[in-house]
């Protein structure tokens, strides 16, 4: 499986898309978790050291080998990567794209460009999964580096500027083929949250909701690389 994470900024991207990564590595899949948003949190949510990770996005040589610079291809070869650039916690591995490098540097077409290519050509056995954590909003869309997919849960607080991203996000997703795209609610934090979820997103779409906790935002205050964001999230929600 090749699952997507996207949605509204702060809805719960990475700390939905850390849980799930971790709790498959818990539960014995070899997974690949690939930090596709510049303003990355994925590593400190996973427990990794994000100045160890080695960016993408950094590695200009790599990326004008393998896209062809301003006018880069499409496909480009992407078999090696995981082995050279990924970091591993057990059998949880982690690629990150990186960030932009500074302001008026340009768009992350060749990028986007490689994440693409790199989607559509890892194929997995029936142990393995892949989990991107994708930068808010709908950009990730219009570049086609979602493609690839197979699975893409929208994260959708219980705000209409959320279910509106929603809407607009699922719509890109189909155009690009994507089958499986469900609603993922979160931060409910009562009866009437749920009802606005419901009354305003089809009940075949939404997957599930998840309560607000609390807990969960205190902890997000607290951890660190000893104590990742990820495992005190699992503890206290019980997993």
């Amino acid at each position: 499986m090749k699952l997507a994470i996207a949605g509204k900024g702060g809805a719960g991207k990475t700390t939905i898309a850390s849980m799930i990564a971790r709790t498959w590595a818990k539960d014995g899949y070899e997974v690949l978790a690939i930090d596709a948003d510049p303003d990355s949190d994925l590593p400190f949510a996973l427990g990794l050291d994000y100045d160890s990770a080695p960016k993408i996005s950094e590695m200009r040589a790599l990326i004008k080998e393998r896209t062809g610079g301003a006018f880069f291809r499409l496909d480009p070869e992407v078999n090696d990567i995981l082995d050279k650039y990924s970091v591993r916690k057990g059998n949880l591995r982690l690629l990150v794209l990186g960030a932009i490098q500074g302001a008026d540097k340009g768009c992350a077409c060749p990028e986007n460009a490689f994440l693409k290519a790199l989607l559509r050509h890892i194929v997995l056995s029936d142990n393995q999964r892949v989990i991107v954590d994708f930068e808010a909003g709908i950009e990730h869309l219009g570049r086609g580096a979602s493609s690839g997919i197979d699975v893409m849960l929208i994260v959708v607080e219980p705000i209409m500027t959320s279910v509106n991203s929603y809407r607009r996000i699922r719509k890109l997703a189909e155009e690009l083929g994507i089958k499986k795209i469900f609603a993922l609610g979160n931060k409910a934090r009562d009866e009437s949250d749920r009802e606005f979820l419901s009354e305003n997103i089809p009940e075949d779409e939404i997957l599930m909701v998840i309560p607000f906790s609390q807990e969960l935002e205190e902890a997000s205050r607290v951890y660190s690389e000893e104590l990742p964001m990820a495992e005190v999230w699992q503890e206290l929600a019980g997993i």
